[in-house]
Parts: structure tokens; C-alpha cells; sequence
């Protein structure tokens, strides 16, 4: 027998002792995997519960305080990994008062609201009914694209590569010129832009609205020029870009479609936005409705969050505003499958430094932020009470029931709403005219602006930099600073280590930067500040990786109001050392009061956090700034968006019907032997396909006028 031979024979087979599965792994990690994920939990652990899960099934080593009988050697057939959950005779493990008993788990899904499938007609089906199959379609048609290739090469030319149209033509022309008996792709930018153009799926049209002053206007001096000027919205149907999302074959298998209870050893357990508790109450309002019984619930996700886009010079600001659809789950929102979806563009009004303080300009900027809001989310409001009959990317229909979820925001947008308790904010915000939407309860909590970059780097940092300042002389405070510089600098290269190459003297601050600081800081200053200020930094520590885990339970909760209990304990050296004299009246701070609250409101925070707006700006609209004229730019953003929104759809479709298996090799050209030549694949016309983007043929009507909280705002809509 070769050696080859003998290893090949030496290799084992572990199989799945769960009864009737077939399962089968060449590593015992593999069957182990399988089995905690489709015999065990219904939904995937986190790295510390599956350590911790696997844990209890090795075996128990004796101890001297209460000798054991020696442990018996493994057979060929059977070992604790190869069965994790399951004795050698198919009996599962049973011991639940023994030194490791078997994690347990259930589910408890919402009785009434809970998404049961139907028919188009809105009639349920029996319990097990399988879908319907999907039509048919023909796996070489990629229409409006002839084939295969042409479909990629748009969408690598247009998504991957962002080439430009000078240099499409130029690549066209080299294409044309070396290869003179195929044609190219595409004749030029124009041929291919038109192509992308009549993409059927994604075509969610742009439209725009205006908003203007209609108060009183002073009676003496000038008249401010923030009153007079017209105020240009660009939004996307919602319903349109939320029902796109719920059928997204993508999110099948990471989407809840009723709200539920998850439980782990007898502890509830917060994950995803549909496993807290607001989402379950908001499903008992909506079963008093006999009519909304099995329904879907769909709670949306809005986001906004202002960006400039301009590089050293000028002041280019947009206001996007983002909507994911609250029931897929955080990871598919975090892991950029275009589970957030850019849906329109709100205005920034500007004007002069006499009148940005007046109290009638903050007014204005505030009831044009919700009017705004309001308009965009109108064409939600009469499904908000009435199912609609919505396919699903499971293939099932469903009827669905829409609320307005968690608003996800930088901080200044949240304090700005925040300041409703205080009378601040207009007495009827765009929530007042949707049901079941109260905007004190939906501010999600925003771990980039409220913990990464504000408590512990515009505050803990700042503050143990300004006591060394305080404290030493210069040239002594400088030497500390470069000593806990070069301490980040030694910092060891490890996965998940940022290396710090000039220590924490950077001026421009990322999330990514604060994050990657976080780990190496503690040990830096140990030493240099009071050890109550150390462990006063070491209590945040704990409480932000806490509060940033996947998935949180009830003992979680319990660690995080600990953790927090120390911190607001230790901070108190920084008011005796005198570097917060006045105290710690900060909301930031403040606001991690309420962060074990809204974990069990809304699920676990990561999901809901402005990180994923910020990592969004990049797509929806720094890249697609970079890419237009500079002049006029909006409307040369929304076309770049839409097309790349039509090219992803595209690949969701094509994908769904296995078209795009394997590799699309380069095109051979074949000799047909016939008299007449093939007629070529045909591409659909724009009238086939839906007509064209066009922004500068938007006219404009006169809909309606908003007088809200004393600030008239009239409003026209743009078809």
C-alpha cells in the first residue's frame, strides 16, 4: 500500500448524529458547525456563545476535590466532537443538573402578526404550501443587453471601474480596431449608457418637489433672501424602493417576517430590529385591527446624515436621505448588500451670518427638514392601516402592514430632535401625521457619534491629554505625550490591530481610527495619568464592547448598567483634577443611560448605527460627485445612481435565474454555413424598457400648501 494510499485511508468521515441527517465532514469543526446551525439554534451564535456552546461538550478532566472515574479512550466510531449534541447510541444528552447542561433555546413568534403567505389576492394558504415557481425565462436572454458579455462588461465599465465616457469611447475604438470582424460591446458611452438605460428592474424614477416661504414677509429693512428663494427636494416612490427590498431574493434566509422572542437558557435575547420589544408592541397595536391579522409587519428604517463632498476648496453640502427596511437582519445592513437604499435629497437652506441666529430662519430650517419628510413618506401613509399584497423574495406573497421605525442620524440631527422634551422642535414633526409613529421613542441609539467618536474621542481623550497639559510643566507634559505616542507606536502587528505609525497625533479623525485606538490606548497611558483615570477609561472600555456586540441577552444588560455604574463612578477624577470643573452635563454621555433601554427596544445597536449612512455617503454620493461635471452636479448624481441601481438589479435578477454560473469567457466568433446570416440579438427599445431618466425636462405644478407650527411652506411637486 503507497503512502498516499494509507493516508487517503486514514482520513475519517464524521457524520451528523442527528437522527435522519445525512450530513457528512472530512473535520469534526465542520459536523459541529452543521449541527449548531440547522439541529440546535435558530440563529447563528456569536464567537463567545459558540465557544462557550462547544465548550460544554468536551470532556469534563477530573479534579482532585471530587475524584471521577478515568476517562475511557475514544473508539473509532465516536467522539465528543464528532457528536457534539448526541450519545454513541443516537440518544441526545439529557442532564440538565450536571456540571454542563445542554444549552437550550426557543422561539416565541408574535400569534397574530405573523406574516403568513397568501395568494396575489391576498387569501392565506395552508400551513407548508410551497411558492409558486417562477416563470420561466430563458437563460440566454439578458435583455436589454444581447448577451452575457455585454451585460458584464457595462457593469464592470460603469460600477467597478467608474470609466469615464472619453475613455469607454477610447476602449471601444481599440476594441473596434484589433478585433475588425466582431463588433465591440458597445459603439461608444452613449450605445452602453443607453443600454444601462432600459434596464426594466430598479427603474425607480426620480422626482422632485419645491418648497418655499409663504409667511409674512418684514414690513421694513430688507427682506432676507432665505425667504424668497425656491427650496428643490429630489425624492424616489418609497413603496417602490421598500417593496424592492422585500423581494429581494438576496435577504431570503436573513429576514424576519414577524416580530419574535428569542431565548437562550432561559434569557431573552436581543439580535436584529424585529427581536426587540418595540416591534412587538407595535404588532399588538396593529392585531385591534381584525383585518391587518397575519400580516407582515415592515417596519422602515429612515437614515439622514449631511456630507460635503469638496476637496480643500469650497463648501459642497447634500443631504441624503437613506431607508432600509427594518426586518432584514443587521448583518445583511452592515455587510453592504444593498439593504440601505439611497431615497432622496433633501435641501440645506443657507444664508448670511445676520440671520443664521434668528429664531424665524431656525424655525423655517426645522419645519423644512419635517415637512419634507412628510411629503417624501406620504405614499406609505394608507398602508399603514391597510395590508397591501406585496411579493416576497421567497417567492410567497404577503400582506403587508408598513410603520415608521427607528431614525437613524449624526448626533446633531439627533439633538436636534432629542430637544422635543424641551419644546424645541415644532409641535407637529413629520411623525404626527403617520399612526403608531411617536418620535420620542424611535431615536435609535448611534454608537459612531454617541460612544466611538464622542465619549471616547472628543471626551476621554481629550480630557486625559488636557490633565497631562494641566499638571506638568511643558516640556514634561511633551514628554509624556510622545512617550504614550511611541507606546501606541510599539504596539504589536495582530489581526485586528491598527498600527498607529505616528501615534494618536492625526488631525483628521475616522470611526475606523477611534475604534482601532480603543484597543491599544489603555496600556499607553497606564503610568502617566492616576490610576482612578485608568480605570475610569477601562469601565468605558467595557461598557462600548458590551454594547457592540451581535447578539445581547439578559446578563448582557446586567454587565452593561455594571460597566456603566463604574464609569460614571471613576469619571469624577476628571472634576477633582479640575479638568471638568463645570461637571459632565454632556447628552453624549447622557445618553448611554439609555442605551440598555433601547437594546431592548430595538435589538442590538450595530444595526442601527450611522456608520453604515456614513459608509453609504461613499457610493450614493462622494463617488458619484467625483464622477460629474461639478456643474449642476445633483441631477448627474441621481442618473449615476439610478443606473447603478438598475446594473445591481439586474445581477439580482439574472442571478436568481442561474445565468450567471461559471465564468463568462471571451466571445469566439463561429462560421455559420447558411445562406442567410442569423439576425442578431435584438436589444429592447427605451419604449420597451421605460423611458429614460431625464432631469431637465421635470415641469412643475402647483400641489399644495403646509402651514405647520406658524412657518407656511408651500409646496410644488415636479413630474
Amino acid at each position: 500500500m503507497s503512502s498516499r494510499t494509507r493516508k487517503k485511508f486514514r482520513a475519517a468521515t464524521f457524520h451528523c448524529s442527528y437522527s435522519g441527517c445525512l450530513k457528512t465532514s472530512t473535520t469534526s469543526w465542520g459536523i459541529q458547525q452543521h449541527y449548531d446551525r440547522k439541529h440546535v439554534t435558530p440563529a447563528a451564535l456569536d464567537v463567545q456563545s459558540a465557544l462557550l456552546h462547544a465548550q460544554s461538550f468536551l470532556p469534563q478532566l477530573p479534579s482532585s476535590r471530587s475524584p471521577s472515574p478515568s476517562p475511557q479512550p475514544w473508539s473509532n466510531n465516536f467522539s465528543p466532537r464528532r457528536s457534539p449534541r448526541q450519545t454513541p447510541s443516537g440518544s441526545p444528552k439529557s442532564n440538565p443538573s450536571g456540571p454542563n447542561p445542554v444549552p437550550t433555546s426557543h422561539i416565541d413568534t408574535h400569534p397574530t402578526i405573523d406574516g403568513r403567505p397568501c395568494d396575489s389576492a391576498g387569501h392565506y394558504l395552508p400551513p407548508n404550501t410551497k411558492p409558486q415557481p417562477a416563470a420561466p425565462h430563458n437563460k440566454e436572454d439578458f435583455t436589454p443587453f444581447a448577451t452575457r458579455t455585454e451585460f458584464e462588461m457595462a457593469e464592470f465599465l460603469f460600477v467597478e471601474e467608474e470609466m469615464s465616457a472619453g475613455r469607454i469611447d477610447r476602449l471601444s475604438q481599440i476594441l473596434g480596431a484589433n478585433y475588425p470582424d466582431q463588433d465591440p460591446p458597445f459603439a461608444n458611452h452613449s450605445d452602453m449608457y443607453a443600454c444601462i438605460d432600459s434596464i426594466k428592474q430598479g427603474n425607480i424614477p426620480w422626482t422632485s418637489f419645491s418648497v418655499t416661504y409663504n409667511g409674512k414677509l418684514p414690513k421694513d429693512g430688507p427682506i432676507p433672501e432665505w425667504m424668497t428663494q425656491k427650496y428643490e427636494v429630489w425624492f424616489r416612490n418609497p413603496l417602490d424602493v421598500l417593496e424592492q427590498q422585500i423581494g429581494n431574493p438576496t435577504y431570503v434566509g436573513n429576514i424576519d417576517y414577524a416580530p419574535k422572542r428569542y431565548y437562550w437558557n432561559g434569557k431573552r435575547r436581543y439580535r436584529n430590529l424585529m427581536s426587540g420589544q418595540w416591534a412587538w408592541l407595535q404588532a399588538n397595536k396593529i392585531a385591534q385591527d381584525i383585518k391587518c391579522h397575519g400580516s407582515m409587519f415592515c417596519p422602515v428604517i429612515i437614515g439622514s446624515d449631511k456630507t460635503t463632498v469638496s476637496v480643500a476648496t469650497g463648501q459642497n453640502d447634500f443631504y441624503p436621505l437613506y431607508m432600509s427596511l427594518g426586518n432584514i437582519h443587521n448583518k445583511m445592513r452592515r455587510a453592504h448588500k444593498n439593504a440601505v437604499s439611497l431615497v432622496g435629497f433633501l435641501a440645506i437652506p443657507k444664508t448670511s451670518q445676520e440671520y443664521s441666529d434668528r429664531a424665524d430662519f431656525r424655525k423655517f430650517r426645522r419645519q423644512l427638514f419635517h415637512t419634507s419628510l412628510e411629503h417624501i413618506l406620504s405614499s406609505l401613509r394608507p398602508y399603514m392601516s391597510t395590508p397591501r399584497v406585496t411579493m416576497c423574495g421567497d417567492g410567497h406573497y404577503r400582506r403587508i402592514i408598513y410603520g415608521i421605525g427607528p431614525y437613524i442620524a449624526d448626533y446633531p440631527e439627533q439633538a436636534l430632535l432629542a430637544c422635543i422634551v424641551q419644546g424645541w422642535c415644532p409641535r407637529q414633526p413629520f411623525t404626527s401625521s403617520f399612526p403608531r409613529a411617536d418620535i420620542h421613542e424611535l431615536l435609535a441609539p448611534d454608537l459612531l457619534h454617541q460612544i466611538i467618536k464622542g465619549t471616547f474621542k472628543d471626551h476621554l481623550v481629550d480630557w486625559v491629554t488636557q490633565y497631562i497639559n494641566q499638571h506638568h510643566d511643558p516640556p514634561i507634559a511633551k514628554k509624556i505625550l510622545a512617550d504614550i505616542d511611541r507606546r501606541i507606536v510599539l504596539a504589536p502587528s495582530f489581526p485586528g490591530l491598527q498600527h498607529f505609525h505616528q501615534g494618536r497625533g492625526f488631525k483628521q479623525w475616522t470611526g475606523d481610527d477611534s475604534k482601532g485606538l480603543m484597543k491599544v490606548y489603555l496600556p499607553a497611558i497606564a503610568g502617566h495619568v492616576p490610576d482612578q483615570m485608568v480605570q475610569a477609561v477601562a469601565a468605558f472600555l467595557d461598557f462600548c464592547y458590551l454594547v457592540r456586540r451581535n447578539a445581547i441577552d439578559d446578563d448582557t444588560l446586567d454587565q452593561i448598567e455594571v460597566a456603566l455604574s463604574r464609569f460614571h463612578c471613576h469619571r469624577e477624577i476628571f472634576r477633582d483634577l479640575n479638568v471638568r470643573p463645570e461637571g459632565f452635563s454632556l447628552p453624549r454621555q447622557h445618553s448611554l443611560a439609555h442605551y440598555p433601554m433601547l437594546i431592548r427596544l430595538f435589538g442590538a445597536p450595530n444595526g442601527l448605527c450611522s456608520s453604515i449612512t456614513e459608509n453609504k455617503h461613499i457610493k450614493a454620493v462622494k463617488k458619484p460627485y467625483r464622477r460629474s461635471s461639478r456643474y449642476k452636479a445633483l441631477g448627474q448624481m441621481l442618473v449615476t445612481n439610478q443606473r447603478v441601481e438598475k446594473l445591481l438589479a439586474a445581477r439580482v435578477f439574472f442571478t436568481e435565474h442561474n445565468m450567471l454560473n461559471g465564468i463568462s469567457g471571451p466571445h469566439i466568433p463561429v462560421t455559420i454555413l447558411k445562406d442567410t446570416p442569423p439576425e442578431p440579438p435584438r436589444r429592447a427599445s427605451t419604449e420597451e424598457c421605460g423611458e429614460v431618466f431625464e432631469p431637465e425636462s421635470q415641469s412643475e405644478i402647483t400641489l399644495a400648501k403646509s402651514h405647520v407650527r406658524g412657518v407656511p411652506l408651500a409646496i410644488e411637486a415636479h413630474q
